[in-house]
């Protein structure tokens, strides 16, 4: 069996995707995030109450990519709805073509679903793919940046 592309539950795949989850958290992962995994019951929760695409990438069955997206109504623009990228990870020895593939394959699936107006993806300044969603006809919209409070400090200095 080759690389596939398939649609499936997070309560299907979550332990199978918590290894590629810690690689994706080693490498992406930013000051605080030390040692934090997914938590499963809020994502199951997430699952039964948030229209949810949850996207893998196989190699002979065996797990090398996932994507989460959550779709929401936009908060200032009532009426249109959101794919929010959650996250999006391949291994690294299946990254450049492959990768992309799989890329363009969810982008297919969120397109042809008649709720969905935006797709949003959000890209880590440690694993810059931004290039690639240039060239798939995404354009920049927002900058996001993370500041870690650190509530032991902030305890110690009351």
């Amino acid at each position: 069996m080759p690389l596939s592309f398939q649609r499936e539950t997070i309560e299907k795949v979550f332990d199978e995707a918590l290894e590629l989850a810690k690689m994706n958290l080693d490498e992406t992962g930013f000051d605080g995030l030390e040692g934090a995994m997914p938590n499963r019951e809020k994502y199951l929760q997430i699952e039964k109450v948030i229209p949810t695409f949850a996207f893998t990438a196989r190699n002979n069955g065996e797990l090398i990519g996932y994507a989460l997206f959550l779709v929401l109504e936009h908060v200032h623009y009532a009426g249109k709805f959101t794919a929010n990228q959650e996250n999006l990870y391949v291994r690294k020895d299946f990254r450049g073509i492959p990768a992309v593939r799989f890329m363009h394959w969810i982008d297919e699936q969120l397109e042809s679903d008649p709720s969905i107006d935006y797709i949003v993806k959000v890209v880590s300044v440690r694993n810059d793919y931004s290039r690639v969603l240039d060239r798939m006809g995404y354009e920049m919209t927002e900058r996001s940046y993370t500041k870690h409070i650190k509530k032991d400090e902030r305890a110690m200095a009351c």
